[in-house]
């Protein structure tokens, strides 16, 4: 009787250990690893007892090696795994999360806990939203609000440099918040409710104000497919719906601090080289994809090494720019395709493009606005961040992605895990 207790006391322990790994916006990336080192250890005695392992034997499972894979074989074949422990240690997700996800109990992914675990990353992400809206007007005057600096608002630029307590990029956490958006939708579709139509409304407002112009894109084509593709609504209230909302993102391109400067930014820079002082985020992400494709153009056979990516496009810069922009400035590629395909050539682009096809088709095979939208947003991530090379965005796609995997292999068919 008090071995069955003691289990039922360690089992409740365990199924809430994945929350903290839910709430990860909130943590620094080292608090992340304390608290999934501990989900992993819960999950090895799991293992221990049951001797069952879920999810790795289908292709939807071993697929996810391969970004590590890549990165291993390729340091191998140039003799430079120990110059290459940096890109090692963060593809080392893609082996560490699926191992552990593989060996914890199937009582952690069925159809209510994963609705559970993304109304907690709902509620999670609202805290930090608060949070980030209080350390503001704690540190400045509540004008700088309004502010604005080098075509962005003092806001982005506090949450971006100056919070001390959360170390996530805003690109990176507008996936989050996109995340969250997107099972807004697809439960209001489903069945109205305010709560949902609420946490909208937040994440839509927070999302300009972190300046993040394609998740901004990314939302608005969420929401005018979601608009369009309700049967229930009749083609006159869409017309006048879809008028509204055009009225609205008006009036929040113009009104958002810094957000039409950004936009105006794109068309003035964007055919500019930065020189001088006088550059942008525009210009300078234009003069990295100049130099990402100089790189790619005399070496896409067999890549130039991960550990030298960093190195040459500086060089690239130092020849081709007579600007400061890059001093002491460790710039990469900031397209995880171009990364791969610098770093261990087009057979490890071809592999990446496979792992990026598999677990796009898997997404999409449950049929849910969701995690479809997840997909996309991944991909755009990639195209325009390193984004697997973050920890937080290899964190947050495997994250998701293996929960799904597991609530597949549990209920040993594909459905909607939402619904």
């Amino acid at each position: 009787m008090k071995l069955a207790m003691h289990k039922i006391r360690i089992d409740a322990i365990h199924s809430y250990l994945i929350y903290p790994l839910l709430a990860f916006p909130l943590w620094k990336e080292n608090i992340t690893m304390l608290f999934f080192v501990l989900f992993s250890v819960f999950n090895i005695r799991s293992f221990i007892i049951t001797k069952k392992v879920t999810g790795i034997h289908k292709v939807e499972g071993w697929v996810l090696f391969i970004p590590f894979l890549i990165v291993l074989f390729s340091s191998f074949l140039r003799n430079e795994i120990h110059e290459n422990k940096d890109a090692l240690n963060h593809a080392g997700l893609f082996v560490a999360l699926p191992l552990s996800f593989i060996m914890a109990p199937d009582y952690l992914f069925d159809k209510k806990k994963i609705s559970g675990y993304l109304n907690f990353l709902l509620y999670s992400s609202l805290i930090l939203i608060l949070a980030y809206l209080l350390l503001f007007f704690y540190h400045n005057p509540v004008n700088d609000f309004f502010g604005t600096k080098y075509n962005s608002s003092l806001f982005r630029d506090f949450v971006y440099e100056k919070t001390i307590i959360f170390s996530i990029h805003p690109a990176y956490f507008s996936s989050v918040l996109f995340l969250g958006m997107a099972f807004c939708v697809e439960k209001i579709k489903h069945t109205f409710s305010l709560k949902y139509l609420s946490f909208i409304v937040v994440f839509y407002v927070f999302t300009f104000l972190l300046l993040s112009k394609l998740n901004i894109l990314l939302m608005h084509i969420l929401l005018i497919y979601a608009l369009y593709s309700t049967k229930t609504i009749t083609k006159k209230s869409k017309l006048i719906s879809g008028f509204v909302f055009g009225i609205l993102m008006s009036l929040f391109v113009v009104f958002t601090p810094g957000m039409f400067k950004r936009i105006e930014e794109i068309y003035k820079s964007f055919n500019t080289v930065p020189s001088g002082l006088a550059f942008d985020s525009t210009n300078i992400r234009r003069a990295i994809y100049t130099c990402d494709f100089e790189l790619i153009q005399s070496n896409y056979l067999s890549g130039i090494g991960y550990s030298n990516i960093v190195n040459d496009i500086q060089r690239c810069f130092q020849s081709k720019y007579d600007s400061s922009f890059f001093e002491g400035a460790n710039y990469m590629s900031h397209n995880f395709f171009i990364y791969t395909l610098l770093g261990s050539g087009i057979v490890g682009l071809i592999l990446f493009l496979f792992f990026i096809f598999k677990t796009t088709f898997f997404l999409f095979r449950f049929h849910s606005i969701t995690f479809q939208a997840f997909a996309v947003n991944t991909i755009a991530m990639c195209l325009i961040e390193d984004y697997f090379y973050r920890q937080n965005g290899a964190f947050f796609f495997l994250l998701w992605y293996l929960i799904l995997l597991r609530f597949g292999a549990k209920n040993n068919k594909i459905e909607n895990p939402i619904l």
